[in-house]
């Protein structure tokens, strides 16, 4: 969970704070720090508790954040840099990750970092050295309890008694120069589970229609004419009706529905069941393909190793996400 700390002024409004996500990991009996995601919420927030973990995936991130605004109320803008496991997407996919749709439902303004610029971040990188120096390094732990309890007693120290930096701060401590803050907006009753969708009104893209007369969106196909492949297609998104129009030259092909969508409210608590279940399914399809084109690419390559016999080579198929039935096929192949 991420840690309260209070920032400079240079530049933002007094009272803004910064929240850091600390995640680790405990491997081989040493404790080695993780690159976080971090969160900058500039909105007036109240105090948090750090928790190190050894699971932090896109599932725990989201669930994570879900459950500190459930605690602590709906930020207005939440800044975090590009970490795969909350900005990351399949590859095909033409929708953001499901923790920015998570944001974007609640009404929160996601600003993702640019790549290679933490200085865009730069207060939330300050404490990560901060609790580097200070805590990890001192208290060296060696279990993932031992994290938990250092992190605890270095957040209370950091709050309630470190003299802080930031101007806002004046030398003193968070809790000693802010002792009450003003509480953040309740997070709703009902969310609609679709209203990141939104943001996509009039979103429109180009596509080839394949060989079996289909185009493709965010992974899923849409059957347009089979005496339309290869012909170029325009995709345009209609939020209000939930539809996908097919436009070619001009001319409106057909109006479809968009398919993954079920539309409709539901309670906040079962919104987070939703997105967490998501955020899981995202993760495990984006690593299945990860898998697969390394996989892919190991198997391409000890075929081309191979010489040719009897004058033939075997050809393994050179698509980028080989199922990885077929290129454990392969492999057997090339052990024969």
């Amino acid at each position: 969970m991420p840690a309260r700390l209070l920032l400079d002024d240079i530049g933002r409004e007094i009272g803004e704070h910064l929240l850091s996500g600390v995640d680790h990991l405990v491997n081989d009996r040493h404790f080695i720090r993780e690159q976080p995601t971090s969160f900058c919420f500039r909105s007036v927030v109240t105090s948090c508790s750090v928790e190190p973990r050894t699971d932090f995936t896109a599932e725990t991130l989201l669930a994570s954040l879900a459950q500190a605004i459930e605690r602590y109320g709906v930020p207005r803008r939440i800044m975090l840099d590009r970490d795969p496991r909350s900005v990351g997407a399949p590859q095909g996919s033409d929708f953001p990750s499901a923790l920015l749709r998570f944001g974007a439902c609640l009404g929160i303004e996601m600003h993702v970092c640019p790549p290679r610029h933490p200085q865009d971040n730069g207060f939330v990188e300050r404490y990560h050295r901060t609790y580097q120096q200070e805590c990890v390094s001192v208290e060296r732990p060696s279990t993932l309890e031992q994290a938990r309890t250092a992190t605890q007693a270095f957040r209370d120290h950091y709050n309630a008694e470190r003299p802080n930096q930031a101007r806002s701060c004046e030398n003193r401590p968070p809790l000693v120069a802010f002792p009450d803050l003003v509480p953040l907006p309740r997070p709703p009753k009902q969310v609609e589970v679709d209203g990141w969708l939104k943001q996509f009104e009039g979103f429109h893209v180009e596509r080839k229609v394949d060989t079996h007369g289909q185009v493709h969106l965010d992974l899923r196909g849409y059957y347009v004419d089979v005496h339309r492949a290869g012909q170029r297609v325009t995709l345009q998104i209609e939020v209000a009706s939930r539809s996908l129009l097919i436009w070619h030259e001009g001319s409106l092909l057909k109006t479809v529905p968009l398919r993954g969508f079920s539309g409709g409210s539901c309670s906040f608590a079962r919104f987070v069941e939703y997105m967490v279940q998501q955020a899981r399914a995202l993760h495990r399809l984006r690593s299945l393909q990860e898998r697969t084109k390394r996989v892919s690419s190991v198997a391409s390559s000890a075929v081309q190793s191979l010489p040719a016999q009897g004058g033939q080579r075997l050809l393994l198929p050179t698509a980028s996400f080989l199922p990885v039935s077929r290129t454990l096929h392969y492999f057997s192949l090339l052990k024969r």
